[in-house]
């Protein structure tokens, strides 16, 4: 039997594609889009703690405590990103444990906040009322980190978006927790839990529902089924 030609209209739609085609950057790699978001983070944290309303901002980087409270919880944003930026490249999923890593780096950065020791660094005196600011400061500290990282899944092809946006969330949030947590001159644990921790839920709710508005046009029907 002979192969039947072409259709005429499925030759000239071949034909218009070949023409449109053009040279193809090659996308980055989760890793080295890590990188660059880690080199991010780092300048955000500084900037956080050049913008301290913390009259003791060097004392409180130099305590243990508070190094331990930041990093777990800049470790637990970076952690997030990852799970997030694999989403974004089929086949390459982040396995189980790396995302049940950054799930527990989360709760554990929590856990640090509520074991905060009892004592308060001084206040200026134009502070804002803190619960407002500091809820605030950490929606603001992430607003640019979530950018960039929606920005980068949608360069991607994100068969998860809802997923893959809740994750994005949580790792901006985190990291803006991270800053806020720099630049906040409270130290009472029920005030880092009942307005540092909270917008972290925000985010991930927010992001997950930007990720399906914004990333679900290259998810097709994988974008209702949930990452596992």
């Amino acid at each position: 039997m002979e192969p039947r030609p072409p259709r005429p209209d499925l030759a000239a739609l071949v034909d218009a594609l070949v023409a449109d085609a053009g040279p193809v950057r090659p996308h980055w790699g989760p890793e080295p889009r890590l990188a660059v978001g880690v080199a991010g983070a780092l300048a955000l944290l500084v900037v956080a703690a050049l913008a301290s309303l913390r009259l003791d901002v060097r004392a409180a980087l130099a305590s243990p405590v508070m190094l331990v409270e930041v990093g777990l919880l800049a470790a637990a944003a970076a952690a997030a990103a990852a799970v997030a930026l694999h989403a974004a490249v089929p086949g390459s999923t982040a396995p189980r444990s790396a995302r049940a890593a950054a799930a527990l780096l989360a709760v554990a950065a929590v856990a640090a906040l509520a074991l905060q020791p009892a004592g308060a660094a001084p206040a200026p005196a134009h502070a804002l009322p803190p619960g407002i600011q500091c809820t605030l400061s950490v929606l603001a500290f992430a607003a640019l980190p979530a950018a960039a990282l929606l920005a980068a899944l949608r360069r991607g092809t994100t068969l998860h978006p809802l997923a893959a946006g809740a994750w994005a969330g949580a790792a901006a949030c985190l990291l803006g927790a991270a800053a806020t947590r720099i630049a906040c001159p409270h130290e009472a644990a029920a005030h880092l839990l009942a307005w540092h921790a909270p917008p972290v839920g925000v985010g991930v709710a927010l992001g997950a529902w930007l990720g399906s508005r914004l990333l679900a046009w290259r998810g097709g029907d994988a974008a209702s089924q949930p990452q596992a």
